[in-house]
Order: C-alpha cells, then structure tokens, then sequence
C-alpha cells in the first residue's frame, strides 16, 4: 500500500553526542552506485497509481549522464560510474517531475537489512548510514518538494511498525547546487515487537502539482555500515559539587562501547582543580578500568573539566563536566531579616513601592508569605512601560561592626516578568552591596538574556560571585547597604509586570580558618631574584597571626604580623615548611609548603595581581581587573582587554579600537635565547574570510643604543575560533640576537573595525620572559597590518540566466551580512521588485510586485548589504531570463 509522508513514533535509540564521541569501527558493509540492472537486487520501486485515463507519472527510476546532457556540469558530475537513481523524468536531455495531472510522490526501498547477504542487522545493531545526492526543487517558504531518507521496521505482514527520519529536506531548505554527501550519526537499531524486516527508503513527494518544472533528487554511492558501538562516556551525566577543604569523591567515571581496556586521562585544557587528581580503578569488579576523580580541593570557583577516555585502538571520547567547588559554610553568627510588611527605611526612586496587590494575567501575584513586597511597576496597570526607566531601592546602612572578617550570605526571593531578547542586554534587574558607603559591587543579575520564569523564586546571591568566594566584611568595616536596581536601558517592550522582591534575608556566617595563597604548595624561587611570598587566610575572626616551622632558604625572612616571606634566597636548594595562621578566636590551620629554588632563568615576569608599573604603554581598553562576568578560571587578577568588566564586557567602542600593553625595558643577563610564557582567555567574533579582532605579540630588542623592530611571535584572529578557557601558552624558544642587551614584549589587540565587537575581549595573565639554552631563529619583523574593508563584496546571483526554472539566489561574498536587500529595475529604469533577507542570501522567484511572472528579457540589479547599523551598495548588474 502507498504510503503518504506521515510521522510515526521513534523506536530507533539515536547516539546522544556528548562533548566528543569516537567514530565506531565498521564491522559489515553494503554498497549501492545503481550503474547496473534496474532497480538494483533486492531494491523496490513503490509509487501511487496514476489518476485514471493519465499517462504514468515521473518515479524513480536509472538516469545516465547522457539523458541528462543539456544539464548544467554539476548535474552529471555523477560521484562514480555511469548512473544515479532519480526521481523524475528526462526529456530532450533536460530532468522534471512536472506531472500536470496532480503531486507526484514515490518511494525507493533498499534490500532487507536483516539478511545476512546485506549487513544482516540484528536487535540492538549499530549502523550508519551515507549517500550522495543533487537537489533541485523550488523554492519556497512552506513545505513542498519533499526529499527524506528514513529507515522502516515492518512485520511478516508487511504491516509498517515504525518509521525513523534520518535525512529530510524540502523546498524551504537552500538548494546545494552540487553534489552533496550526506552522513549519518551511528544509530542504534532497537526493533519494535514483531520486526520481520528492516529497509532503507528514499521517498519523494512534490506536495502539489505547482511549480514542479525542476530536475528533482538523484541519489548514488549509498553505503549502509554495521558498526561496533561507538566510544562514549556515559555517566555520570553531571559531577557533585565540592567543599573547599574537604575530601571529593571518589567519584567514578563510566565508558561504553569501542575496545577493551580503557585508559583515562584528564583533558590539559580543562584540568581539574587544585587538590584532585584523576586516577584508573576498576570500580564495579568487572575487569574494565573507570575513570576515579578523588582529592581535597584547594581553591573555590567553577571549573571546566574535561575527562578523556581511550579504548585499545586509540580511538578516544572527551566530556566535559562543570565542577563547582564551593566555600564551606560555617556556623551563623548573626542574621538580619527584611519581610517589606511594616513601612522600612529603605530609600526608593522611580517605579519602586511597597504593595500587596500586584496582578499578572489579571491574577494577584501571591507572596510567599502573603503580604507586602516591594515592587517595580506601575499600579495599577503593572507594568513599567513608562519609557526608558530605571530605579533603586536602598536600604539603610547595617551596622557590621560584629561581622567583621565573616562571609555575607544575601538570599531573597523574587517574581520577575521582563522582555526576552537573547542578543542584547535590556531590562537588567540586579544586586548591590557597598561597606561604609564605598563603590557598590555587584552581587546577583539577570537581564533581557534570560527567559522570565512568572514565578517566586529564591536567589543566593552569593553564587553570583565571578570567582567562587564568598562575599568577606572587611576588616574595617561599619556599615553596609544592599540595592536592588532595575534599569529598562530603552523605551521600547517595557509593558511587561516588571520585579517583585520579598524576604531579604542577609547571614554572616563565620568561616572554617584555612591558608588559601598560595594555592599550590610547591613555590618555586631562583637564586638571585627578589621575592615576596604572601600568605593569605580565609575564615575565622581576624585579625590573624602567622607561624613558621622548618628552615627557609638561606636570604628569606618571615613576617610573623602579616605572613610574609621576602628576601633574595642566595643559593640552590630545597626546603619544606609548614606555615600555621591563628584567628582572634584562638582557631588555628596550617599548610606544608616546599620552597624549590632553582638557578636564576626568569628575565621579566607579572602575574598582574599589583598595578601595570611593570608596563611602560597601556593604550586603548587594557587595565587590571579582579573579574569579568562570564570569564572563570581566573587566579586572582588579570590584564583585561574590554569594558564593562562585570555587567556586559565587550570592546563595542562604536569605532574600531586597538591598544597595546608594552613591557617596561628588562636586561637579557647574556641570555642567548629566550621563552615566553603567558595564560589567556579570548573571545572575538569568528570570521573566516577577515582580518579582524586581531590579538598578537611582540617583541624587540636593543643593540646598542637603538631599538631594533618588532617582531611577531604570537597571533591569532577572527579566522581562529574562541576558545573561552584558560590556555597555558608557551612561545619559542627563539635565538636572541647577536649583540643584544636588553628587550620588550607587547601584547596588542585591534578589532580592525567597529563591526561585531560585542563579546568579551582578551584577557593575559601569568607572563613570563625566561633565558633558554638554544631557539630557532626570530620571525621577520612584520608591521602591523591592517583588515580590509568590510565594505567590498562580491555579489552574484546563480541560475543565471534563468531558464527552465522560476527561482534565482542572489549572494553576497566576502561580507557577513546581517540583511540583504536587492532591488530589480526593468531597461527602462522602473523599479519591477525589491526584497529583503537575513544574512547573505536572498531567493528570487522572478515574480514583479505584483506577484506575477516576468516576461523573458535583460534586467537590471543593485544588491544593498547591512553590516552592523552601515548599508554597503553594490554596482549595477544584469540578469537575464529567458524560459
């Protein structure tokens, strides 16, 4: 019986790709190029029968390239051999499915795929599935002109028990306008009860009998595989969270699929935190080697871990984990409350009020405990739709005298209702604190970005932090004050509720006493080379006092107020010791540490946790910042190329803006040959065919007395995608040249333009300039280029002429256009259509304004591309029709 395209239920289990799964081994394999007998053996042509007194319509069928030979070359550049299977018919040399008696449809159905001669597919089998196909259809913003592949599972009655959809285009879908190879994912074979048989379908369907004056679909090279099942990790799907200090795990990681043993390692660019480790254990007795991650970790914050598994034939799958160390919470030594139900204090500007009765969808929005909150929004039309509008709610200054040295836990809950718009930040709603009337800091945000939940919901500010740690009230502290903000940012979608807040609640807990800097316990020093080592507590009731047991390097001394070890050491060695702090309250902790010192090597170095007076030239946006919303991972602060470092970091200056961070002079020391060492975060638009958000490094020396040029050792742009972690880059060694005496390093970034520069930027950290016994010699000293104008384009449109079809693709090279407009003008110079698009494409059907067909003649067309807020024209081209 025909079957018309319908859905039917999933019974295949398709592979879920998480982080990156290995390519399974093929096992069996069977192959189709239809270049003899038709249909092939075993394959079956299935069509609806014609209406009556019609003459057959087009159906699949054998096309050689000869029947095709008035075709475009792409066409007959056939992926093997002689033949293709096609739906349609050839006439005079040219392809249609045009059938003027109604839709044309039909199937094409491999062999059975359970006999062993195929691939012999069993329950539970993996396979995969490849094909090579050309599609002309037309185009159209509906669903017509219907081209799918799907696997079907019937009984002995040939009854259909399920269909499963693994390839489908229709006439909404770009055309190729080559021939494309499509592959599957592995898929699991699960059969429903009953399964007698298995087949492959390549179905068709026009949908309508309209515009059905195309070539259609040929298919060729089919390849269906049995595979092994592919190598992947599989549980668990999301790791426990850790405590600061105490023991993690062990929790063990599982591997399906791919060949036994598995080894395991951790992924270097998504390490894990200091204090783990990841070991190899057989955790279930079974023989089979899991990953084990265990440890105590060091320091707080949330990380990205990726786990790497091998199977015996190298074959490897990689997941990555977010791992979330929090600080541990000790006992609450003080606690002020916030309910809104008695007229407060607070201090309230623009749409804030205090009410019980706020309404969404004609409703009352119920507190969570039924009374006053306070509110943003008019009453009583609630909303904010007020043009652009922004307010505080301040409360009064707390008295934390008592709370000194304490973490601030702020919870409260909120229902908010704002306007969605995922690509630009509007309708900010956040947290503030400030100590004793200082710069308020940010605690807790959510804008336009974040889809509006319509319901209470109870906020921890104190996960909100950038870098993991709890909010600490500092050791001079009196007072301390929260706000909370709305600002709309613009005029425009603000007919929303807007943001109710209740039930402030602010803790100040008293922290386990710990040692957190340095966070690793191996501090390596070189001879000669002044240092400062500071120790820093966490926790308990400052101020602290510090202890020191064990033998420093000879040059080193220890501060027993401030926890400092300073000095020049003066000789090679390696010492342990053990530092204790004491608390106020008589707590005590300790930490063993062993100070590693090393010959001299080190010829600059920053880790930016000062000021930039180790850099003579900071231009454009570079600055030190102690956090960047979005940006985790950082040790302590960081050099920053953007702005707006905690609300909505970017370089979007509205112009194009570049900056270089430039090293103070530093002598070589005789050095021969140096390294660079930095670490760096980057983020920047990714284009591939532009020289733009340029980030590279540089560096000069002096002979003499003069400066010699700069030469580029490090570069990447927007061709380079952003990695959005923290990479440990180590460049060189390169040969220092002769005569040298001393040396710069430069960090530049320039976004080349003022297009697509909100994101975050580039951040440095950890620089080092180190001495090394031999390098290759230096690049050549390249100036700094500059990118080409975003403004020239190539533009075209392909059929053209347009002849047997009725649809045109205008394009655009060499520009990433948000808008495409095309403006079509007869011989006469009247406008005859205009149109417009997103991105670089625009589909013309040659219809006029009107809607109807153009007659065959030359035309003329100018193409309009927007980038950013700027339209770029094109010159004037010519198009021809001529059906």
């Amino acid at each position: 019986m025909w079957r018309r395209i319908r859905r039917i239920s999933v019974w295949l289990l398709f592979l879920s790709l998480v982080g990156v799964v290995a390519p399974a081994q093929v096992i069996l394999e069977y192959t189709e190029n239809f270049d003899a007998a038709w249909p092939p053996p075993g394959w079956g042509v299935v069509s609806p029968p014609p209406p009556p007194g019609a003459p057959p319509p087009p159906e699949w069928n054998q096309v050689t390239k000869t029947q095709l030979s008035k075709e475009p070359p792409a066409v007959t550049d056939f992926p093997s051999g002689c033949c293709a299977a096609y739906f349609g018919q050839a006439v005079n040399g040219e392809g249609t499915y045009e059938y003027k008696y109604g839709p044309v449809s039909g199937e094409l159905q491999s062999p059975d795929l359970t006999d062993p001669a195929i691939i012999g597919l069993s329950d539970g089998d993996w396979i995969k599935v490849s094909f090579w196909y050309y599609r002309e259809v037309e185009q159209y913003p509906d669903k017509y002109d219907i081209t799918r592949a799907f696997l079907l599972f019937v009984d002995a009655m040939w009854n259909t028990l399920a269909e499963v959809e693994i390839f489908y285009e229709d006439s909404s879908d770009p055309l190729e306008g080559k021939w494309t190879q499509f592959v599957s994912q592995e898929i699991q074979a699960c059969f429903p009860a009953g399964t007698a048989a298995v087949y492959l379908v390549f179905q068709f369907d026009s949908v309508d009998r309209a515009n059905n004056d195309y070539l259609g679909w040929l298919i060729d090279d089919v390849v269906i595989q049995k595979v092994s099942p592919p190598l992947e990790i599989i549980s668990p799907t999301s790791l426990p969270p850790g405590t600061v200090g105490q023991l993690y795990g062990p929790v063990a990681i599982y591997a399906e699929g791919g060949e036994l043993p598995y080894s395991w390692s951790v992924d270097p660019n998504h390490p894990l935190p200091a204090g783990l480790q990841l070991l190899q254990r057989d955790v279930d007795g079974d023989g089979d080697m899991e990953g084990v991650i265990v440890g105590t970790p060091s320091v707080t914050g949330t990380f990205e871990v990726g786990i790497i598994v091998k199977d015996r034939a190298g074959r490897e799958a990689k997941k990555v984990y977010t791992l979330e160390i929090q600080v541990a919470s000790g006992p609450v030594a003080g606690m002020i409350k916030e309910d809104f139900d008695t007229p407060v204090a607070w201090k309230k500007t623009s749409l804030w009020n205090r009410t019980d009765v706020v309404q969404y969808m004609g409703k009352d929005i119920i507190r969570p405990d039924g009374n006053y909150a306070m509110y943003f929004g008019k009453m009583p039309d609630y909303d904010y739709d007020a043009g652009e509008v922004s307010g505080a709610l301040e409360s009064p200054a707390y008295d934390v005298k008592d709370y000194r040295g304490m973490a601030v836990e702020i919870t409260f809950d909120y229902w908010r209702q704002v306007e969605y718009y995922p690509s630009d930040s509007f309708d900010r709603t956040y947290v503030e604190i400030c100590f004793d009337g200082g710069d308020w800091d940010q605690i807790w945000f959510l804008d336009s970005t974040v889809p509006s939940d319509c319901s209470w919901k109870t906020a921890n500010a104190r996960t909100y932090l950038e870098n993991g740690r709890p909010i600490i009230v500092p050791d001079e502290a009196e007072t301390m004050k929260v706000r909370f903000v709305f600002d709309s940012c613009d005029g425009l979608n603000n007919d929303y509720v807007g943001w109710v807040v209740d039930n402030l609640v602010i803790r100040f807990v008293l922290q386990p006493l710990s040692i957190v800097n340095p966070p690793d316990p191996t501090i390596n020093l070189e001879v000669g080379t002044e240092c400062e080592i500071v120790f820093e507590a966490a926790g308990g009731r400052s101020p602290y006092t510090w202890g020191i047991s064990g033998r420093l390097p000879q040059g080193l001394s220890f501060s027993r107020d401030d926890g400092k070890i300073s000095g020049t050491p003066q000789n090679v060695g390696t010492c342990n010791i053990t530092v204790t702090v004491t608390d106020s309250l008589g707590n005590t902790a300790s930490r063993d540490f062993t100070l590693n010192v090393t010959r001299k090597t080190t010829l600059f170095s920053d880790d930016f946790e000062g000021t930039l007076a180790k850099w003579e030239e900071h231009t454009g946006l570079w600055h030190i910042t102690d956090g960047v919303k979005g940006v985790s991972g950082m040790s302590g602060r960081a050099a920053y190329y953007g702005q707006s470092d905690a609300i909505n970091p970017n370089y979007a200056t509205g112009f194009q803006t570049t900056g270089n961070l430039v090293s103070e002079p530093f002598g070589l020391n005789g050095a021969t040959a140096f390294k660079l060492e930095f670490r760096f975060w980057r983020e920047v638009e990714f284009y591939s065919e532009g020289d733009y958000d340029r980030t590279f490094v540089q560096v000069r020396f002096k002979v003499g007395d003069a400066w010699g040029d700069w030469h580029t050792v490090w570069e990447k742009d927007c061709s380079d995608p952003s990695a959005k972690d923290w990479i440990e880059e180590t460049v060189g060694p390169y040969q220092v040249p002769s005569g040298a005496t001393e040396m710069q390093v430069k960090f530049t970034f320039d976004s080349g333009d003022q297009f697509y520069n909100d994101f975050v930027g580039w951040l440095i950290d950890d620089v080092r300039v180190s001495s090394d016994s031999g390098g290759s010699p230096l690049p050549s000293s390249l100036s700094d280029s500059s990118a080409t104008p975003r403004g020239r384009f190539r533009a075209f449109n392909y059929p053209n002429p347009i002849t047997d079809v009725h649809t045109t693709t205008f394009t655009v090279r060499g520009v990433e256009a948000d808008l495409i407009r095309v403006e079509i003008y007869d011989l006469a110079g009247r406008l005859v259509w205009e149109g417009e698009a997103p991105g670089n494409e625009l589909a013309w059907h040659t219809q006029d304004l009107s809607g109807r067909y153009l007659a065959n003649g030359v035309y003329l067309y100018v193409v309009y591309v927007k980038v950013g807020d700027t339209w770029v024209r094109s010159g004037i081209q010519k198009l021809a029709i001529f059906r």
